[in-house]
């Protein structure tokens, strides 16, 4: 048996359906009592009735969604149909307008997604723009979804999009397809959970896998460092998604960009240590240094490395990926395979970050440079602390 493939076009109230034309032609062989190689009213009728028959209780096969860039995780949309139409010019069409709620904002991005889970029906979008008086539209499509992106910026280049974006349109889509394993109880939720964690962690601007690649000097400390970032994110995970469950993240952005702009001053105030350090070691002086100023209670906690890489790994990790947090929320549930699920996504993130890790030691950055790097998270995290205030 045949899948009929179908082209959908959306204008964000309008829905069209446009059928292949073998299952069009197929259609004309098995309705066209009169024979006169078309579908008559009569004929088109029946084929309504059956089409509709079957996609009315599910829903006309459609999920409507929407989340905000860069972080924020998808909020599922009620639609309801009005106006369905079923035509014939040679092929078969499907027309219909919906009514949702939905309030365009800067950065917001609206995402439609067709799936037939008893696979009589193959999707595939076709690009279209749309016309917004507010925004400009971003236009992406993935065969049987589209993500469609609202911008306040002046000049947009149609399907020109920034790295950030295209791995927020990923992880949107793992969260879709881990909702959807998870209702299902399928074992493909843990893949998916993995990979999820682990392009979530390679998100630009992430201030942990910068970090990680500055301080971290062996592959067993980074190893180490990793999977204890990954314990605290499932940690700060469990606390948010069940303590706080009101809790604005907004103020969890603060707390987070403000402890991080420490972190990199205290990490500047070593790094400088350790370079004058280097300096009076060259000279006769190294034993009177070392008298002088190795009491200090600083340098004295300093040398537990494991508790510092701890104190890192903590800071790093106070803003959990909503992702993790909303699996999290579903282990009430959908218990244990929600639990392993979201353990696995804070391993992913720790395999990303142990790489960068990795590289960083491989391309053997000089002290002067790490000084700038850290001087340049110090200044992005103030900027997003002075923002969000």
């Amino acid at each position: 048996m045949q899948i009929p493939s179908v082209h959908i076009s959306f204008d964000l109230h309008h829905v069209s359906w446009k059928f292949n034309e073998q299952f069009s032609l197929n259609l004309i062989n098995d309705y066209d009592e009169n024979e006169n190689l078309k579908l008559d009213e009569n004929e088109l009728k029946i084929i309504e009735e059956k089409l509709l028959s079957y996609l009315k209780p599910r829903k006309y096969l459609m999920q409507l969604s929407y989340y905000d860039l860069p972080f924020g995780y998808s909020k599922e949309l009620d639609f309801k149909v009005e106006n369905v139409k079923v035509s014939f010019d040679g092929l078969l069409k499907l027309d219909y307008d919906i009514i949702y709620n939905f309030t365009p904002q800067n950065q917001r991005v609206l995402n439609l997604n067709f799936e037939d889970n008893e696979g009589f029906f193959n999707f595939a979008f076709i690009e279209n723009k749309i016309v917004n008086k507010d925004f400009n539209v971003i236009e992406n499509y993935n065969l049987n979804a589209a993500f469609y992106e609202f911008s306040t910026e002046n000049k947009i280049v149609k399907n020109t999009k920034s790295f950030s974006q295209n791995i927020a349109y990923l992880l949107n889509a793992f969260l879709e397809l881990l909702l959807k394993h998870l209702r299902q109880l399928s074992i493909l939720v843990y893949p998916i959970a993995f990979a999820y964690g682990f392009f979530h962690a390679l998100m630009p601007g992430h201030s942990k896998l910068l970090c990680a690649a500055l301080f971290l000097n062996s592959k067993k400390s980074a190893a180490i460092f990793s999977l204890k970032i990954a314990f605290f994110h499932l940690f700060n995970a469990f606390i948010y998604a069940f303590i706080f469950t009101s809790l604005n993240y907004l103020k969890l952005n603060i707390i987070s960009s403000l402890f991080v702009c420490l972190l990199a001053l205290f990490l500047i105030f070593m790094k400088i240590k350790k370079i004058k350090i280097s300096k009076i070691s060259k000279t006769n002086n190294i034993k009177k240094f070392y008298t002088k100023h190795t009491q200090s209670k600083i340098l004295n906690i300093i040398k537990k490395e494991s508790v510092i890489d701890s104190f890192y790994a903590f800071v790093l990790s106070l803003l959990p990926c909503p992702g993790l947090i909303f699996v999290i929320a579903l282990v009430s549930s959908f218990g244990k395979i929600a639990f392993f699920a979201a353990i696995l996504i804070a391993l992913g993130m720790a395999l990303a970050i142990f790489l960068s890790a990795f590289y960083a030691k491989k391309i053997n950055i000089s002290n002067k440079y790490q000084l700038v790097f850290l001087l340049l998270v110090f200044i992005i995290s103030l900027i997003v602390f002075i923002g969000e205030l």
